[in-house]
């Protein structure tokens, strides 16, 4: 894969259950591989599951720094850890931030307007068109939106991260695509990464963006 030359601050959003985490902890693995600098900080405030801090030991083993909120008894109650706007001001590391499903969730980056007015930042919109909200190009463009004026900040670019995990086929990563053209047409943003799950052999179908090999870290709640 190809990165910028310049270390960057990746804040990775987008609606519940499009597979934010589990892309940014896949994402982390790949920055490792090309001999980056990486740390993830998992900002997500909303969800209960999921959360990156689980796999704390795996990614640290493979050298990424992981730093995570500190949840009080309220889960709107978020203890911020200071280590956060240190690791951002750090220019010689890439910073992924995990932040929540919603504008409550996202409003958490205000916390960090100055780290970020620092740094080169991409922040990245997950478009997952199994979920029910973002179905279709026209209903994501709308949450897009919604999220980015509750940042304050727009978005540079989609990641493509349809499917249905290990059982993704074909048919569903080439509607997946289409959806993130058209999400792409109606917002001017690139296509910045595709997903790919570890069975499905498919980049080469990838007609834009660059594809991240999922394999799955995070436990699903029932298991």
């Amino acid at each position: 894969m190809v990165f910028p030359a310049e270390p960057t601050v990746w804040i990775i959003a987008g609606h519940y259950g499009t597979g934010k985490t589990e892309f940014s902890v896949n994402f982390a693995r790949e920055l490792i591989r090309a001999g980056r600098r990486v740390a993830l900080a998992d900002l997500d405030i909303v969800n209960p599951y999921f959360r990156s801090r689980e796999q704390r030991a795996w990614l640290e083993s493979i050298g990424v720094t992981v730093v995570a909120s500190n949840l009080q008894n309220d889960i709107d109650l978020p203890a911020l850890s200071p280590q956060i706007e240190g690791i951002m001001r750090d220019k010689g590391r890439d910073v992924i931030l995990d932040v929540g499903g919603d504008d409550m969730g996202i409003r958490v980056l205000g916390r960090f307007a100055r780290a970020l007015c620092t740094r080169r930042v991409e922040m990245l919109f997950v478009l997952n068109i199994n979920r029910p909200l973002t179905a279709t190009a026209a209903e994501a463009a709308a949450y897009l939106q919604e999220i980015a004026q509750a940042a304050g900040r727009p978005f540079t670019g989609i990641i493509n991260n349809t499917h249905l995990c290990e059982m993704t086929t074909q048919a569903d990563i080439a509607e997946g695509e289409a959806a993130a053209e058209e999400l792409s047409a109606l917002t001017g943003l690139p296509i910045v990464f595709h997903t790919v799950w570890a069975r499905a052999d498919a980049e080469e179908d990838m007609a834009a963006g660059q594809a991240v090999r999922l394999e799955r870290h995070l436990k699903k709640p029932w298991e």
